[in-house]
């Protein structure tokens, strides 16, 4: 019978400490990103780019890290790792980045030739990666509230190629991770543009890497931090989300974008 970890007593007491149903929180966030989309059209400020040709790199890295960011893989890759030698964890944390930086390349030139091959608008792509990020964003709230899993999957008991194929999808990188950067290199019309996005994403598969490097010092003393990061990292791609399906679907003519 193994002792709970204090980083699972840190999302017990915060989770148990919030009682407020999961239902109202979300109506409050959607009532706060709608009753703020007519301003932000009126403004001129209601726009991302991932929902025009010009591609902002910044806001690219804003959403390769809410999707493929370092917050997601740090639990995980310490209840595998629980019991492991670090150099064990070391070799895991190396092999799982090298196949998640392969297993990325290959889904975004795939995924790319497929949309063009049949011919996806824009709009259509825009649309789409909003959605993505809305229902996500719903299901990273929703599991504030549920109880701390107790999974008992350990790395140790797998074969290094295993564990690090295990950990590499889908922790690493994200079914909906995959989707953001197909529809991003999509979107890019000039080459340089689509090699610095696939870059980006690289890059912040990079941050993982160190992240789970220093994954048990930093659960360690920054536990509670991170937890409340996580939680306001999906409010925000909540927010993106709906930014974006909002002005996709005027861009498309569901309703009138005001001038």
């Amino acid at each position: 019978m193994t002792t709970p970890s204090r980083t699972d007593g840190v999302q017990r007491y915060i989770r148990g400490s919030i009682r407020i149903t999961p239902l109202a929180t979300i109506g409050v966030i959607l009532t706060v990103v709608l009753a703020d989309a007519s301003s932000a059209q009126t403004s001129g400020s209601f726009r991302s780019s991932i929902s025009s040709s010009h591609v902002d790199l910044g806001e690219t890295f804003t959403f390769f890290f809410l999707m493929l960011g370092p917050i997601k893989v740090l639990g995980p890759f310490v209840k595998m790792t629980e019991r492991a030698e670090a150099r064990f964890r070391r070799q895991l944390a190396i092999r799982a980045t090298l196949f998640s930086c392969l297993a990325l390349a290959a889904a975004a030139l795939v995924g790319e030739r497929t949309l063009q091959d049949y011919g996806v608008p824009l709009n259509v792509l825009a649309l789409t990666g909003g959605l993505v990020l809305s229902v996500v964003g719903f299901q990273k709230i929703l599991e504030q509230f549920r109880p701390v899993a107790t999974e008992e999957t350990e790395a140790e008991t797998l074969s290094l190629d295993s564990a690090a194929f295990r950990l590499a999808f889908p922790i690493v990188i994200t079914p909906y991770g995959i989707v953001a950067v197909i529809i991003f290199i999509a979107i890019a019309q000039e080459t340089p543009t689509k090699v610095a996005i696939f870059l980006l994403a690289v890059g912040v598969l990079l941050i993982d890497l160190v992240a789970m490097l220093i994954a048990r010092p930093l659960l360690k003393w920054l536990g509670a931090p991170l937890l409340i990061l996580d939680a306001v990292l999906a409010v925000i791609q909540l927010a993106f989300g709906m930014q974006i399906i909002l002005t996709s679907l005027a861009a498309i003519g569901v309703f009138p974008l005001r001038a």
